[in-house]
């Protein structure tokens, strides 16, 4: 019974609206002949909605960047050119001169995606830099999915148009994963707190060699922490601090290697490994007007299942890294991701001059085979070996798109006979000039 009262009143529910419907074209059609003439008139006079033109496109070249506008599609244009000159060195003979970098980038978004591509010309290995999308949800929840930098290291993470030396340190280019193809959730949880918690195909292009593919199957998490951001008049509001761990699996892949700033030698080189890769980073970041202090830590694991004589699992390789650097920009402006001269020369002023140091080491543990080395390695290639490296560098910014770097480099092995330089008890200084100019 309760069904069939349910059903009768849906039908007379369904009849009153259609009986309220009809009424309404009723009563529409009844109306006087000059409301019906008035709003034929009003219609006449505006546009039909289908023949309204969209905006036309706008393109803009005044801003910070070329960016074009067409309806919901922005489209932001970037490009960095960078030519390098290295000084004579014990590797290098009079002055060698190269184009380093030849990228350029096209991003934007549409609607509410936002996306990035860049093409790396000078990088014959590794041409696509970046290729992803990014889906803003809200302010806790990003959606990133393509080819971008995995979240570990901030030296590894900062923009190349904005490193305080020419290079980056040895822990950002060779215990930091790189970049990979993955999915990545971000956001902000507070005005102190920030996350990034991805899953990658792989672990970074930094572990990929012509005679490796790497770790698979990579997971990825970094959390960045402001302490003291509710402290506005405190001298520790801008301290940031942040920590990093990145796990993935080897199958009898090659392990990490060890080599110089420019890569002219292998002071550690590689072995293989299997089972799980993991890797663990801190780092922290002071800067207040014009003076800026940056430090990182970092350690990766490699491990060696089931790879003795007798399927024995044999002790992991482990590699440490760590610098600390510090940035003084003396004509006074802000120190930031990139300093902004007051008056540029091209605007009869002096730009801006910025002097730095770092001090960095990378070590890596001995490898151990039990009971001696069976077809392996030399045994003398296979013992703990470290770099120390100090950097002196000086920054011009000529203008907002355009600075000059110098920085003269220290290197010291503590086994020179696995070092570029043997003849100089593994010590040896190089220096190397950077023109830069950013669109």
């Amino acid at each position: 019974m309760g069904g069939r009262r349910s059903s009768s009143s849906s039908r007379l529910v369904r009849r009153a609206t259609t009986l309220a419907v009809l009424c309404g074209a009723i009563c529409a059609l009844a109306a006087p002949a000059r409301a019906q003439d008035a709003q034929a008139a009003a219609a006449a006079a505006a546009p039909p909605q289908e023949t309204q033109k969209a905006p036309p496109p706008r393109f803009r070249l005044g801003g910070e960047h070329p960016t074009l506008r067409v309806g919901n599609l922005e489209v932001v244009f970037r490009a960095r050119l960078e030519s390098a000159w290295r000084l004579d060195s014990p590797l290098v003979e009079g002055v060698d001169a190269d184009w380093r970098r030849r990228r350029i980038q096209v991003e934007g978004s549409y609607k509410r995606l936002e996306y990035e591509v860049s093409h790396e010309f000078g990088d014959p290995l590794e041409p696509e830099r970046d290729a992803f999308v990014n889906m803003p949800f809200s302010r806790r929840f990003e959606l990133q999915g393509g080819r971008f930098k995995m979240p570990f290291g901030r030296d590894a993470l900062a923009s190349g148009a904005n490193l305080d030396f020419v290079s980056r340190s040895l822990l950002g280019r060779q215990l930091a994963p790189g970049r990979d193809v993955g999915v990545m959730a971000h956001g902000r949880l507070s005005d102190r707190l920030t996350y990034d918690a991805g899953y990658f195909l792989h672990d970074g292009d930094n572990a990929r060699s012509p005679l490796t593919s790497g770790g698979d199957h990579a997971v990825a998490g970094r959390i960045e922490f402001q302490p003291f951001t509710a402290r506005k008049d405190s001298r520790l509001e801008p301290l940031e601090i942040g920590v990093a761990v990145v796990r993935s699996s080897l199958d009898d892949s090659m392990a990490l290697r060890g080599e110089t700033v420019f890569g002219d030698g292998t002071f550690f080189d590689r072995v293989f490994a299997n089972g799980r890769r993991l890797r663990f980073g801190a780092d922290a970041e002071w800067s207040r007007g014009p003076v800026g202090i940056s430090g990182e830590f970092a350690q990766s694991w490699d491990a060696r299942h089931a790879m003795g004589l007798d399927g024995e699992d044999l002790p992991g390789i482990g590699a440490t890294g760590w610098y600390v650097s510090g940035a003084w920009v003396v004509t006074g402006e802000r120190k930031r991701a990139r300093v902004e001269p007051r008056k540029s020369v091209l605007a009869g002023g002096l730009g801006a001059i910025e002097i730095a140091a770092r001090l960095e080491r990378l070590g890596f543990d001995a490898v151990i085979y039990p009971g001696g080395v069976v077809h392996g390695p030399r045994p003398e290639d296979l013992a703990a070996n470290s770099i120390w490296v100090s950097t002196i560098g000086v920054t011009w910014f000529v203008h907002n798109r355009v600075k000059v770097q110098a920085n003269m480099i220290r290197e010291s092995l503590a086994d020179p006979a696995r070092s570029p330089a043997p003849r100089e008890n593994g010590r040896f200084t190089s220096g190397i000039v950077n023109l830069q100019f950013v669109l």
